[in-house]
């Protein structure tokens, strides 16, 4: 019941689709308030996404918010993630659950439970940009990651 409220809902917000390496649309960002690419905005937000794939690249990643959190409303997923100690951990994470990301939280998807995950994302101020961490270089700009992997934005 929740997955067709949902649905019916994304039809009336804008929508951006996020694609993988392989073009595929892995997640479906729809804005409920807030910011999108090409803002200049830097207050909070709040998007419903909804997951088809999980992420793609082995690189962990982190967000160009302040801080931001996402409520799991329907699937959920396994994630590595970063621990304080420099280890990387798998959680899962369930319907019901929250998912707190600070700016220096690095994670990926790895795995969806059932066909799609839904969870309400929100956002607080944009405060820098986001990359990925590679193992011989550290932090590499999301721009410098993509141009490196041959990929355009």
């Amino acid at each position: 019941m929740i997955r067709h409220f949902l649905n019916w809902l994304v039809l009336r917000l804008a929508v951006r689709l996020i694609r993988n390496e392989e073009g595929r649309t892995y997640l479906l960002r729809a804005r409920l308030w807030g910011w999108m690419p090409g803002d200049d905005r830097k207050a909070w937000s709040g998007y419903l996404h909804r997951f088809m794939l999980p992420d793609s690249d082995r690189a962990l990643h982190n967000h160009p918010w302040r801080w931001s959190f996402s409520l799991v409303l329907a699937g959920g997923y396994e994630e590595e993630r970063l621990d304080k100690t420099g280890k990387v951990i798998t959680r899962r994470v369930r319907p019901g659950m929250l998912n707190f990301l600070g700016r220096n939280s690095f994670h990926r998807v790895t795995e969806l439970h059932g066909k799609e995950t839904w969870s309400l994302f929100i956002a607080g101020p944009k405060f820098s940009s986001w990359g990925f961490l590679d193992p011989d270089k550290g932090f590499v700009n999301h721009h410098d990651w993509f141009a490196m992997k041959g990929i355009e934005e």
